[in-house]
């Protein structure tokens, strides 16, 4: 059994960043009762700390774009491998300056594609929303890092204490499955599409490509639990399947892993087994929509970024080795709807994934019919405006 070691340097970092937010914060309740210094119509939007290639993003270039003179932010840390995207469109905020601390107070309108209890406050967010959460105030709006399908994480759920005052949805299954499901407010539920799909279309290049993206999974944030868990061994199992690497050569195919950005500090382990047909892609070296753009096949576990794969009408295929495991880990309350509700193969064996692999191979990528009807609920627009709504509807609120 591998002992767990405690990360002391992150936590010191966590606690200096939530003692100097507070500190600061202090001050910044007092300056702003004495002297407003923003407009009232203050936009703030982010993802993830790190991140600028969601829907966070993508809705930040549409409003920089469409309405350069808007007082809207994006909120970044000042390290991220993708600050560069949003700086050359100007207005950004780095996460955890006194600017962050003045503006979340001053902002009318919170905008995220992850919860903003995670990335909107800096340090310890638990801490800080405990301290100041009474003094945020404005609306806070959901546009989704990816559509919602029979998840049952809590998080979806509707929170009375820290509701969100719109949720963006893709279609009117999605909208049922929010109010009906997770108790949403009708009122609060608007069917705009994800803004990220008005720039996702399919890369004609030379090369072909299998993307591979599993999703997170709980407790592997360390390295020694990372490293003896199931899930490293069975993709290291299957970046090294003989049978498959001879496939890939053979048809002049390629492989690019693409870990979660929850587990991406574990990307460099897996660099070992890089070669002529595998390669592993790190945040910030390539976005994940450039990934969908030029893969002509996709392999994930259970991430909802399989639904802007087929959004393109390219096929997916679920390699789903530890599914009752992630039912329970993860409290899915219907695993047969989960699984009925898929739309592409589901394998649960290496073995089965690589013949299945084959098959779409032999048949040029063609997706199959049984698979698009699947996936055509989920999709209300297809015409490149979702940022134009997404935006319209903050705007009234």
């Amino acid at each position: 059994m591998i002992k767990k070691t405690i990360d002391y340097k992150t936590i010191a970092k966590k606690l200096l960043i939530t003692l100097k937010a507070l500190i600061w914060g202090v001050v910044g309740l007092v300056f702003i009762k004495v002297k407003s210094i923003m407009k009232n119509e203050l936009w703030l939007i982010g993802e993830t700390d790190i991140t600028a290639q969601d829907n966070g993003y993508h809705l930040f270039k549409y409003i920089r774009g469409k309405y350069p003179d808007k007082e809207c932010y994006y909120l970044i840390d000042s390290n991220s491998p993708d600050k560069e995207k949003v700086e050359i469109l100007g207005n950004v905020i780095y996460h955890g300056s006194f600017k962050h601390l003045i503006y979340l107070f001053q902002a009318e309108k919170h905008i995220g594609s992850h919860d903003y209890r995670y990335w909107h406050y800096p340090g310890y967010s638990k801490i800080f929303s405990k301290i100041f959460g009474r003094y945020i105030k404005g609306k806070f709006i959901q546009i989704q890092h990816g559509i919602i399908h029979i998840k049952s994480e809590r998080g979806f759920h509707y929170d009375p204490q820290k509701p969100y005052d719109m949720v963006c949805v893709s279609s009117k299954y999605e909208k049922k499955l929010l109010e009906d499901h997770f108790n949403h407010p009708k009122k609060v539920v608007k069917i705009t599409g994800l803004c990220r799909y008005d720039e996702l279309e399919n890369q004609e290049i030379y090369e072909k490509f299998i993307v591979f993206m599993p999703t997170w999974r709980k407790g592997l944030h360390k390295k020694e639990e990372f490293l003896s868990s199931g899930y490293c061994r069975l993709i290291e199992e299957f970046l090294s399947d003989k049978e498959f690497l001879s496939l890939l050569r053979t048809q002049n195919i390629k492989l690019i892993l693409y870990l979660h950005v929850k587990l991406q500090h574990h990307s460099e382990y897996f660099k070992k087994y890089e070669n002529d047909v595998l390669r592993i892609v790190k945040l910030g070296e390539e976005s994940v929509q450039d990934l969908i753009k030029k893969g002509n096949l996709m392999i994930t576990d259970y991430s909802s970024v399989s639904l802007d794969f087929t959004y393109l009408n390219k096929p997916v295929l679920f390699y789903q080795w530890d599914f009752e495991e992630y039912v329970r880990s993860y409290d899915v309350q219907n695993p047969e709807e989960y699984q009925k509700m898929r739309f592409g193969y589901i394998c649960r064996s290496k073995s089965e994934l690589v013949e299945r692999i084959k098959g779409y191979l032999a048949d040029d990528y063609k997706v199959k019919s049984i698979h698009k009807e699947k996936s055509d609920i989920y999709f209300e627009y297809r015409d490149r405006k979702n940022g134009k709504r997404i935006y319209e509807a903050i705007e009234e609120l």
